[in-house]
């Protein structure tokens, strides 16, 4: 259950706050918006809040679904020992050994990971939103990518180049340095980004 989540989240962070560009770019409402924001605050304030809605639809569940068990399960330490059959070791997981000394700050770390990775897809599918007049295809874009990714890692035995993957705590692929994964996550973000940004001034001065 928890790959099947973690594969549907670049389909989940699109179903929010996306759909407001994709209703502006199609009624021409965008043109209208533009000469009372300007371009750029038009622009950033769409990206800001589809990256954040991207952000908070991944993370909050996972959050919730945290709570609810540390409220009905012992509060144990885990420790090394005892618990070795989780497969918590830093060849599957970030900060592995911060998982033995402080828990919580560990689930904090992945809660943000796996909210960045959501942003991410929001934002991908923000960039296609501005190419491809399909809401079913503008949504699915961000999902269908990263499922082609999944099959290149799992061919590779390595996460490197799916981030989907690589933001599972206990991941079922080797994962790459935490620097690379942090890379990946917010170059990506920008790369998409700025392809979203000229794709709204393409849509302004067509």
């Amino acid at each position: 259950m928890t790959t099947f989540y973690y594969t549907l989240l670049p389909l989940l962070a699109c179903l929010t706050a996306n759909q407001l560009f994709y209703q502006d770019l199609k009624s021409g409402f965008i043109k209208h918006a533009v000469k009372e924001q300007g371009v750029a605050k038009y622009s950033l304030s769409h990206l800001g809040i589809s990256f954040l809605a991207g952000f908070l639809t991944v993370s909050l569940p996972l959050l919730l679904d945290f709570v609810l068990y540390y409220c009905s399960l012992p509060n144990m330490k885990p420790d090394p020992v005892l618990n070795m059959s989780a497969g918590v070791t830093s060849d599957l997981t970030y900060l592995a050994g911060l998982y033995y000394s402080n828990p919580l700050l560990h689930v904090a770390f992945y809660l943000f990971l796996a909210g960045l990775a959501g942003g991410l897809a929001a934002t991908i599918s923000l960039a296609v939103t501005c190419f491809i007049s399909n809401y079913f295809t503008d949504v699915a874009m961000a999902f269908l990518l990263s499922l082609i990714l999944n099959a290149f890692s799992a061919a590779t035995t390595s996460a490197l180049f799916s981030p989907n993957l690589f933001v599972i705590p206990v991941c079922p692929l080797y994962i790459p340095s935490l620097s690379i994964a942090l890379s990946e996550l917010l170059l990506g973000t920008l790369l998409f980004s700025l392809i979203y940004l000229y794709g709204v001034r393409r849509h302004v001065f067509s």
